[in-house]
C-alpha cells in the first residue's frame, strides 16, 4: 500500500511572510470563510445572482461592477497599537435586490470600496464623547461599512422640509434612516448610495445568519428569521473607538457568564406619552428629551425656530432620532427596565472577553424588528481614533491572508483506483499540480492551468507516483481579471 504523503508550496499572494497567529478577538473575529468567492448581486426580484452589475436595461445612478470583486475581509494585520483590516466592502451573502417602491429599482449599486480601516488595540473610554456622524462609524466583521441611524437629512425650520444636514451641524431634528429608507434595504438590511458603499444601518441579519447568531433562513421564502438557537451573540463588528459590537443576545447578569442568555434591551423609547415621556403627537415637536438636549447643547424646551414638524403620516413618530427618550433619564433602572447605556453598550463579560470589556450590542424588539438606536448611539463611548486609512505609515505585521491571497491547502486525499485531491481554492484561480515519488526529488507535472471550481476543487489523477509514497504540491499560478480599483496605496506587508 502506497502512503500518500503531502506537501503544499507556492502561492500568488503578494505577501510572502508567514502569517502570525495571535489569540486576540480583534484578529480572530473577522469573517473570511467565504472571502475567496466573488461578491454577487440579485438585481431584480426573481433574478439570478451575478458577479457583474447592473445590466444595461436597469437604471444606474452610481456604483456597479464591470469586473468581479472578491467579498468580505481580504487581509488583517497589526502593529503595536493598531489592528488593520483590508476589505472590499462587499458581502459574501446575497446582496440585493433594492427597490424604492413596489415597481422601481433603486438604481444605486454596490461597488468595491477596497478600503483599509484601523482599530485601536487598547481602546479606552472618552472624556468627551465624539458624535457618530454620516458614513462608516466602524466595520462589520465581513468588511461591510457600519453606519449609524442617520441618513444625512435634518429638518429645516425655515424652509419647513428635510434637507441635507452636512453643512448644518446646529440642526435639531435629525432623520432616522431606518424609518426613512427601510423600503430600499435588501433582505440583509443593507443598501448603498450612489458612491456604491454597501452598508447596514441596523441589525445585519444576513451576517448574523452566516455566523450562526440566532438567525436562520426560511428555505421557501429565503427570508431571515430570528431563532432561539444559540448562546451569547457573536462579535458582529468593531466601532471606530475599538470596542466590539455584539449581536442582540448577552448574559442576563453582565458580570456572570453562567447567567441566562437574554435579549439586550435598549434604553430608548418613543416619546408617545408612555413611561413618563412627552406625547409629541399631542404637543408637537416643541421639546427634546434630556439626552438630546445635552447632545445639541440646547434647552429641553425649544424656541419656535427650533420646532420640528408635527407628527403626521409624512413625519411619523420615530422618523427623527429626537423622537426618542432615554429611560434612564425618566427614572428607569438598568437591569430592571433596560440593559444598555445611552451609547447602546455596557461593561460586561463575554465569551471572547472573560475578564470583561465595554461592548456595544445590536438591539432588536421581541419580534426581531430593529430597536433604536440599532447599533451604536449618537455618540461613541470610547475615543474614536480609528477609521479609514489611506496609506500605511508604520510597520504592520500580517496576521491573516484571505480572498485572493488565501493560502492553498490540501483538504482531503482519497484513493479508489485514482487519487482524488481535494484542495481549497479561490474563485477565478488557476492552479498547477505536481507530484513526486518521494525519493528522486523530481517533480512531475500532473495538471496545468486547472481552473478553480469555487472555494473547493477536486482533481482526479493516477499519474506522478510510482514509489512507496507520493508527494503532491499545488501552486496558484494566475487569477482571472478581478476588480482592484481604488486599492489603498500601501497594502499590508
Amino acid at each position: 500500500m502506497k502512503h500518500l504523503n503531502l506537501i503544499l508550496v507556492g502561492s500568488l499572494a503578494p505577501f510572502a511572510a508567514c502569517a502570525q497567529t495571535i489569540p486576540n478577538p480583534q484578529i480572530d473575529s473577522w469573517y473570511t470563510m467565504l472571502s475567496g468567492r466573488y461578491a454577487r448581486v440579485v438585481q431584480v426580484r426573481g433574478g439570478q445572482p451575478t458577479t457583474t452589475w447592473p445590466s444595461p436595461d436597469l437604471p444606474n445612478f452610481g456604483g456597479g461592477q464591470t469586473l468581479p470583486a472578491y467579498s468580505d475581509v481580504q487581509q488583517v494585520g497589526y502593529s503595536a497599537g493598531w489592528i488593520y483590516v483590508l476589505a472590499t466592502g462587499l458581502a459574501s451573502h446575497q446582496m440585493g435586490p433594492w427597490y424604492v417602491d413596489v415597481q422601481h429599482v433603486l438604481g444605486n449599486w454596490p461597488s468595491n470600496q477596497n478600503l483599509m480601516m484601523r482599530f485601536s488595540r487598547s481602546p479606552r473610554p472618552a472624556t468627551q464623547h465624539q458624535l457618530t456622524g454620516g458614513g462608516a462609524q466602524g466595520l462589520w466583521v465581513n468588511g461591510v461599512a457600519m453606519f449609524n441611524m442617520l441618513d444625512t437629512f435634518a429638518w429645516n425650520s425655515q424652509t419647513m422640509r428635510d434637507e441635507p444636514s452636512m453643512n448644518r451641524p446646529s440642526a435639531i431634528w435629525w432623520r432616522n434612516a431606518v424609518l426613512a429608507e427601510a423600503n430600499s434595504f435588501d433582505a440583509g438590511n443593507a443598501h448603498q448610495p450612489p458612491s456604491g458603499q454597501y452598508h447596514y444601518h441596523d441589525n445585519p441579519v444576513a451576517l448574523r445568519a452566516q455566523l450562526g447568531d440566532h438567525v436562520a433562513i426560511d428555505p421557501l421564502t429565503h427570508k431571515y428569521l430570528e431563532t432561539n438557537l444559540g448562546g451569547h451573540s457573536k462579535i458582529l463588528g468593531w466601532a471606530d473607538d475599538g470596542y466590539p459590537v455584539y449581536g442582540p443576545y448577552g448574559f442576563a447578569n453582565p458580570n456572570d457568564p453562567t447567567s441566562p442568555i437574554v435579549r439586550m434591551r435598549t434604553g430608548y423609547i418613543l416619546r408617545n406619552g408612555q413611561f413618563g415621556t412627552t406625547n409629541l403627537a399631542a404637543t408637537g415637536r416643541h421639546s427634546l428629551g434630556h439626552w438630546a438636549a445635552q447632545l445639541h447643547n440646547v434647552a429641553m424646551q425649544l424656541a419656535p425656530n427650533q420646532f420640528g414638524p408635527n407628527v403626521d403620516q409624512i413625519h411619523p413618530l420615530g422618523i427623527y432620532t429626537e423622537d426618542f427618550d432615554f429611560l434612564g433619564d425618566l427614572g428607569g433602572q438598568v437591569g430592571r427596565d433596560f440593559d444598555l447605556d445611552p451609547f447602546n453598550g455596557r461593561f460586561c463579560k463575554t465569551p471572547e472577553y472573560p475578564n470583561g470589556t465595554y461592548a456595544y450590542f445590536v438591539t432588536i424588539n421581541p419580534d426581531g424588528s430593529p430597536a433604536y438606536p440599532y447599533t451604536i448611539g449618537r455618540q461613541f463611548f470610547g475615543e474614536a481614533s480609528g477609521g479609514i486609512v489611506q496609506k500605511l505609515t508604520e510597520v504592520v505585521t500580517l496576521a491573516r491572508n484571505a480572498g485572493p491571497f488565501s493560502p492553498t491547502k490540501i483538504l482531503r486525499l482519497t484513493r479508489s483506483g485514482q487519487i482524488a485531491i481535494t484542495f481549497s481554492s479561490v474563485e477565478g484561480g488557476h492552479y498547477k499540480i505536481e507530484a513526486s515519488d518521494g525519493t528522486s526529488g523530481n517533480w512531475v507535472l500532473v495538471a496545468q492551468d486547472l481552473r478553480s471550481a469555487g472555494l473547493t476543487t477536486i482533481y482526479h489523477t493516477d499519474a506522478g507516483y510510482s514509489g512507496p509514497s507520493a508527494i503532491f504540491r499545488i501552486t496558484l499560478t494566475s487569477l482571472e481579471p478581478y476588480d482592484v480599483t481604488g486599492r489603498p496605496s500601501s497594502n499590508l506587508p
